[in-house]
């Protein structure tokens, strides 16, 4: 039976555009900075100033810019469904976040009230590990207090999917929220349920 649903933030309730939104402010196409930097930035092992400044010196911008056009394209946008879905499967079940993020992004969600819909939530930043690694999904099974099978996974990304399948999780790669919807039921989360979405 399942008690919890546990999802991705980025791809999943909001739109993905961080990385487009910095480039298309700071008019540039160049990757901005390295997949080591962005590993050790999810995971609180570096500040995110050192970021802008590196940025900054990248793209000749400046440290100020850099952060101005780092803060602007942080998402406000959720994707069509969720919010409703979200609202809905509150009432049943235990909601829960894991997501790979910096901590800038992670004060703007708290912020904007975006972890409104989750009981519990497990930051990158904050326990210095991310997803796909096991890890993180330990973590937030022990702050559940939930057998893996009694928990269904949702993420946009495969690589995240099969990490939480890896451990007995039940997993759903997100599409939209129809479908969704759809592969919930596969799990049991019964079809009365969404009558009033």
């Amino acid at each position: 039976m399942i008690k919890a649903i546990i999802f991705d933030l980025g791809g999943v309730v909001f739109k993905p555009e961080l990385k487009k939104s910095i480039n298309r402010i700071l008019k540039t196409k160049e990757r901005l900075f390295s997949h080591t930097v962005q590993k050790k930035l999810m995971r609180g092992k570096i500040h995110m100033n050192k970021v802008y400044s590196l940025i900054g010196k990248k793209t000749n911008k400046g440290y100020a810019a850099v952060r101005a056009a780092y803060l602007e394209s942080l998402s406000k946008k959720t994707i069509n469904g969720m919010p409703q879905l979200l609202e809905t499967l509150k009432a049943k079940y235990v909601l829960a976040v894991i997501t790979n993020t910096s901590k800038p992004s992670a004060y703007h969600h708290k912020k904007e009230g975006h972890y409104r819909w989750f009981k519990h939530k497990i930051l990158s930043c904050d326990v210095g590990e991310a997803k796909p690694g096991k890890n993180i999904f330990m973590i937030m099974l022990k702050k559940l207090k939930n057998k893996p099978d009694e928990c269904i996974f949702v993420d946009d990304l495969e690589v995240n999917v099969r990490a939480a399948r890896s451990i007995g999780m039940n997993a759903i790669q997100f599409k939209s929220a129809k479908q969704l919807k759809i592969d919930l039921k596969k799990f049991g989360v019964t079809p009365w349920f969404f009558l009033s979405i």
